[in-house]
Parts: structure tokens; C-alpha cells; sequence
């Protein structure tokens, strides 16, 4: 089983939300967060980097069921569009954002707990790796499909971009 790897705390679904949610929206997978602060990985073309005020907001707004699409701690598209949600659901609906993150969010973010922690996979993760049937039919007749590795299971819980 792997080490303890990196991931994605979200503090304010632990006062919001029933610990069933919580578990979901708590934690987002973080590998690329410590390559990308010591610049190790794999670079592709010119995109932002990962910016820990943009990582709080993009937990926060996903514990807040404005997904602001894969956890990715960079400014983008789906990022803006579920800010604008946000503020439009809070009663501020000349919110505008454009391509850039705006210097300061007005969000209740709270700060004094860390955006990433370690996790330890556990015994119980490890039930929901396996193989699978390849034929769709075979699949249909499965109670559940496991998880081709851990990468894809935390994945999936935690809603991290591949790269992060």
C-alpha cells in the first residue's frame, strides 16, 4: 500500500455538512500541489499555477455544491462560471468575472486550518480495488465496479484534475 499522500482539506463542509457528505467533500487528492511548489512535474502548455488562495475558494465552492469542476488550485472557465453561481445565489448578481482570478474573493474562507494534509490510504480503500469484467454485459450483473487503482479511487472521493 503507498505512503501517505497529499490531499485537499475542505474545513467549512466539516461545520455544513452531514459526515456522510463530509467524507466526499473534505479531501481532494494534492500530488501535483507538492511538485508544482518545489517546480518538479510534468509542464504542458502555458497555464496559471496553482494558487493556494484559488485552491481554498475551488474546495470551498465544491463543498458548497458549486462545482467549480476538477480540483486544480488554477483559474479557468468552470472555475468563474461557479463563482458567478455562487455570488448569484448570495444576491449579488452583478458579479462578473472575467479570465483572471480577481486579487481578493469575498468568501467566508477560513484560513487558519491547512488546505492540504497528508492521508493514509487505508485496509478499508484497499476493498475498493479490483478488476472488473470487460464486457458491459458481465459489468451489468456486478453489485459495484471497483476502482482500477488508488489514484482513480481517490480521484473520484476527492475530485482533483489528473495532474493535481
Amino acid at each position: 500500500m503507498p505512503a501517505a499522500t497529499r490531499v485537499l482539506l475542505n474545513t467549512m463542509t466539516l461545520l455544513t455538512f452531514p459526515p456522510v457528505r463530509t467524507l466526499v467533500g473534505l479531501v481532494a487528492l494534492g500530488l501535483f500541489l507538492a511538485g508544482a511548489a518545489s517546480g518538479a512535474g510534468p509542464q504542458s502548455s502555458p497555464a496559471p499555477a496553482p494558487n493556494e488562495q484559488i485552491l481554498r475558494v475551488q474546495i470551498f465552492l465544491d463543498g458548497s455544491d458549486f462545482k467549480p469542476g476538477a480540483i486544480d488550485a488554477k483559474w479557468g472557465e468552470f472555475m468563474r462560471k461557479a463563482l458567478t453561481r455562487y455570488e448569484q445565489a448570495q444576491g449579488t448578481s452583478d458579479a462578473h468575472f472575467g479570465d483572471k482570478a480577481p486579487a481578493k474573493f469575498d468568501l467566508p474562507l477560513d484560513d487558519s486550518k491547512p488546505a492540504v494534509i497528508d492521508y493514509q490510504l487505508t485496509t478499508d480503500d484497499q476493498k475498493f480495488i479490483g478488476k472488473f469484467p470487460e464486457s458491459h454485459a458481465a459489468q451489468a450483473k456486478q453489485e459495484s465496479l471497483p476502482y482500477e487503482n488508488f489514484l482513480e479511487l481517490v480521484g473520484e472521493k476527492f475530485h482533483p484534475a489528473a495532474i493535481f
